[in-house]
């Protein structure tokens, strides 16, 4: 069974391609590929396909779900996260909890920054807010918080990331705030660069999000555009493999013994540019050989859950007898900035980080990262 379907993150997509030849082999296995907002009838042509009209059966279940009400902006907004806070304290009033969806842990701190500062004027009210983030920075402790439920008198107020929107399922809550927007990583083969973009959600996304607010009673689904903007937006999400990085799915791929990529049936084929690059890399790196199969290397890199060129760096340390040092810069490239950034005064934050590379007499992202671990472990040592 495949959950969540209509995600199509790029290992959902290869995934399905996988099973389909699985299922063309086996015609006795039986597949379940689940989902709210799928299009249904095109998963069922793309199973179909090449196995007759009668391999692919669509089932609809209905949920018990409760109505929900949507209320639009009259008009577009320029800083949508500077009106959450004043829309919550007019929602302030009766039970029950709220979800906001935002894109990212910037634009959540912002807004709990904002509604700690609205605490104080709240505190007459009948219930007491309690203002909760949720995005994949946080820890399973603290992400479990969101889980728990709210104490008498109190009311969650939960500013989350995209992960809430079908990744997790919170009860209690009534009131939905939807900015409209999602942060994706977007690449481009030319010049080999991936980018986080804030674009415009698509109309499966905001259905979905406005449902959170009707899983145990009525509820009501704040948009924060006009009507007129959701009507022109995309009806299904962009699928993933079509905007990203596809050399380490391909390396994968290969490690499963698919070396023929244009023999895959891909559900939304890729652009050839991006798998080109795929290729050209695996192959600079030696990873695969000049018939695109797995060389040695290869076939280590594959099981390390970490970047291609960092894998490479890896096993590659050994024979330039650097090994410790790259160990621990691949660490460190591994993990989000330790540099912390309170507050918003961005300029000077960067000219303290700056003094701590001149300290350190590099200028090097890398070098600086492995001098500052080894400072750390000696100090604290």
């Amino acid at each position: 069974m495949v959950d969540e379907a209509h995600e199509r993150s790029v290992y959902t997509d290869l995934l399905l391609a996988i099973l389909k030849k699985i299922c063309q082999r086996r015609p006795a296995l039986r597949l379940i590929v689940s989902s709210a907002t799928l299009d249904a009838t095109a998963m069922q042509d793309y199973f179909a396909s090449n196995a007759g009209p009668d391999a692919a059966t669509i089932i609809s279940l209905e949920g018990r779900t409760y109505p929900v009400q949507v209320a639009y902006l009259q008009e577009p907004t320029p800083n949508y996260v500077e009106i959450i806070p004043s829309l919550i304290e007019d929602i302030h009033q009766g039970p029950g909890d709220i979800l906001v969806f935002l894109t990212g842990r910037e634009e959540i701190d912002q807004c709990l920054e904002e509604l700690l500062d609205l605490l104080p004027k709240l505190s007459k009210s009948r219930y007491q807010l309690v203002p909760l983030p949720l995005h994949a920075g946080l820890s399973m402790v603290e992400q479990m918080k969101i889980f728990e439920p709210a104490a008498p008198g109190t009311r969650k107020a939960i500013i989350a990331t995209n992960i809430a929107e079908t990744s997790v399922t919170i009860d209690g809550i009534k009131f939905v705030i939807d900015c409209g927007h999602v942060k994706i990583r977007t690449f481009d083969s030319s010049s080999a660069i991936s980018l986080l973009s804030i674009v415009p959600i698509s109309q499966a996304s905001a259905i979905q999000r406005a449902g959170r607010a009707g899983r145990t009673s009525r509820g009501i689904c704040y948009r924060l555009y006009p009507e007129s903007a959701f009507k022109v937006l995309s009806q299904l999400s962009v699928p993933e493999v079509v905007h990203t990085d596809l050399t380490l799915p391909i390396l994968h791929l290969k490690a499963l013994g698919i070396d023929n990529l244009m023999k895959l049936e891909w559900l939304t084929i890729p652009p050839s540019a991006n798998i080109a690059y795929a290729l050209d890399v695996l192959t600079e790196c030696k990873i695969i050989d000049s018939d695109g199969h797995l060389t040695q290397m290869g076939r280590k890199v594959a099981e390390l859950p970490t970047d291609i060129k960092v894998a490479s760096m890896l096993f590659n340390s050994e024979d330039y007898k650097c090994g410790e040092e790259i160990l621990t810069i691949a660490a460190m490239v591994a993990v989000q900035n330790v540099f912390i950034t309170p507050g918003h005064n961005e300029t000077l934050i960067e000219l303290e980080h700056r003094k701590f590379t001149a300290e350190e007499g590099v200028c090097s992202f890398h070098i600086s990262s492995a001098e500052l671990t080894t400072n750390f472990l000696t100090r604290t040592i």
